[in-house]
């Protein structure tokens, strides 16, 4: 109904049921350039719209061209969205670059040009992440620098460091190296199941095997031991420690100075065990006495917890001449240790 006051009488008045031809039920309602009505189809993109009449679920509009919307259809699982370049429309794609190509059959391509300092991808404040130092080697950074390396072959810290082999080790391959950058073939390696080999130069130097709860290392080569010569002229009776028992040789009376015969005595049991090295009950060393005295002799007494056998002290050891004895643990039970000391 169309109406309007009357200027004169000033009554409202109206038209009713008045019909405007061109026009459509149920659709859109514009001016043309004559300033009629008309009605159309679809909105159109100048006037708000969109020129689309129907939509799938998923469909995304954008501007396939200047003034035109098109729909970009939805795609399999798992695709992403990715920009065209300025000037070219988006598209789906399995296979997405950042900040280069994607690399077909990849998934996530990401750059090679990054270093220690700004890492490929980069974690927390962006000093410290993951890149390509060079083809097939990946570089983990840390605080802007190098510290690991992982290839095809080896998980390394940086030059001069420790690596993992990633690969069977053997009786002359290590598969654990201290310098694995410089030195890949010294390390620690495996000769079979339960066993281990001490590796220099691809050299196999010493195995340590298993077997039945026992210990076993074999040497292949010579064995080099450090000794300490300890001098003792002292004309008494003396007490040795631990540390030069260990040493390997006690002289005694190198310009006769002694002037009775002397029976030494040795540290006690409790200060050899602490002096051995991962001690456990069977741990051992030999040590000698050189009586170097042209007269008298000396004989060993146990110390604390020491036993000499066969006989206690021990027979004596004659002028000019060496004793050997052996020493053995027996208990390290800590204030009951006992060792027992062997003449050889």
């Amino acid at each position: 109904m169309l109406g309007h006051t009357n200027s004169i009488t000033g009554e409202s008045q109206s038209i009713a049921d008045a019909t405007i031809a061109n026009l459509t039920a149920s659709k859109p309602v514009f001016s043309d350039a004559s300033k009629k009505l008309v009605s159309t189809g679809t909105q159109p993109v100048d006037q708000g719209g969109t020129g689309q009449t129907t939509y799938a679920v998923g469909d995304l509009l954008y501007a396939s061209t200047t003034g035109v919307l098109s729909k970009l259809a939805d795609v399999a699982v798992g695709s992403v969205l990715v920009s065209g370049g300025v000037g070219v429309a988006p598209a789906y794609a399995s296979s997405v670059g950042i900040g280069i190509a994607p690399v077909a059959g990849t998934r996530l391509t990401l750059p090679l040009e990054n270093d220690a300092v700004t890492p490929t991808l980069a974690l927390g404040d962006g000093d410290t992440g993951f890149y390509e130092v060079s083809d097939d080697l990946i570089g983990i950074s840390i605080a802007t620098n190098l510290r690991w390396r992982v290839s095809a072959t080896v998980l390394g810290a940086e030059s001069g460091s420790g690596g993992l082999l990633a690969s069977s080790s053997s009786a002359t391959v290590p598969s654990l190296m201290p310098n694995w950058y410089s030195d890949g073939d010294t390390g620690i390696g495996s000769a079979a199941a339960d066993q281990l080999s001490l590796i220099a130069g691809a050299v196999e130097g010493i195995r340590v095997s298993e077997a039945a709860n026992l210990i076993d290392v074999s040497v292949f080569g010579n064995l080099t031991r450090k000794y300490t010569v300890t001098t003792n002229d002292v004309d008494s009776a003396q007490t040795y420690t631990a540390a030069q028992m260990l040493g390997g040789l006690i002289r005694r009376g190198t310009a006769n100075q002694i002037t009775a015969n002397r029976i030494d005595v040795t540290d006690t049991a409790a200060a050899i065990v602490a002096a051995i090295p991962g001690c456990i009950v069977g741990s051992g060393f030999e040590f000698s006495i050189s009586n170097e005295d042209s007269t008298h002799t000396i004989q060993l007494d146990g110390g604390v917890g020491v036993t000499i056998a066969p006989t206690d002290p021990s027979t004596a050891i004659p002028v000019n001449s060496t004793g050997r004895f052996l020493v053995v643990v027996t208990n390290k039970t800590a204030a009951s240790e006992a060792v027992t000391i062997h003449r050889i």
